[in-house]
C-alpha cells in the first residue's frame, strides 16, 4: 500500500479493523472458517476501504474462488484493493 491509498480522514480505529481483517486473511487458507470470515465481513466490512489480500491457496477451500466475490460484494466502502 502507498500513502496515496488512504484518506485524510483515515483514523487508527479503520488501520486497526484493516489490520486484523488481513491478518485473518494470510491465516484464511489454514483455518478455512467461513464463519469468522462473514462475521468480520458483517461487523467490520463497511469500516474498511483500503485492503491488501493475499494470494490464498483455493485448493482445500470447497468454494474455490467464491470467497473473493464475497469480499468484493460484503464491502461496499473499499476503493483500493491490492492482491
Amino acid at each position: 500500500m502507498s500513502y496515496s491509498d488512504y484518506k485524510s480522514d483515515f483514523s487508527w480505529r479503520q488501520l486497526f479493523h484493516k489490520l486484523c481483517f488481513e491478518q485473518m486473511l494470510q491465516n484464511f487458507s489454514k483455518i478455512c472458517d467461513f464463519q469468522v470470515f462473514y462475521e468480520y465481513m458483517n461487523k467490520i466490512g463497511t469500516e474498511i476501504d483500503v485492503l491488501s489480500v493475499p494470494i490464498i491457496n483455493k485448493t482445500p477451500l470447497k468454494s474455490n474462488h467464491y470467497w473473493v466475490m464475497v469480499l468484493l460484494s460484503k464491502m461496499p466502502n473499499l476503493r483500493v484493493v491490492k492482491f
